[in-house]
């Protein structure tokens, strides 16, 4: 996976959060699917931090 495609994909991740917040702010309400995007969002950045780490060889 290229460093552009990791870039974006934790752009669209933080932008889902993003939804989230905005969403649970202005209603004081966390939106029922919250926890599943969150859920989605911690393995997409474990995704992304084991990417990084074989792209350092370690």
């Amino acid at each position: 996976m290229q460093l552009s495609n990791l870039q974006r994909l934790v752009g669209s991740v933080a932008n889902n959060i993003n939804q989230i917040a905005r969403h649970a702010n202005s209603t004081g309400e966390v939106p029922p699917e919250a926890a599943a995007t969150i859920a989605h969002a911690k393995s997409v950045i474990i995704r992304i931090d084991r990417q990084l780490a074989d792209m350092a060889g370690r």
